[in-house]
């Protein structure tokens, strides 16, 4: 199996802290910076990822309350 590629920006970054404004962070190398700057120092951090959404089966329909 393929391993999935990886975005290198900066907001996945081990070593940066995104700012209120959701569009910079703030790293310890580099200081403020855009969400999708990378450096040499970028060291992926998996926790900063979101999932995308899971995927919508057609024709299956899950209740609500999660009771089968």
């Amino acid at each position: 199996m393929a391993k999935p590629e990886i975005t290198r920006v900066c907001l996945f970054c081990e070593s940066a802290v995104p700012l209120a404004d959701g569009e910079s962070v703030l790293c310890e190398k580099k200081g403020v910076v855009t969400a999708d700057y990378v450096c040499r120092g970028f060291r992926y951090d998996p926790l900063k990822r979101v999932p995308k959404p899971p995927v919508k089966i057609a024709g299956l329909e899950i209740p609500e309350d999660g009771e089968i």
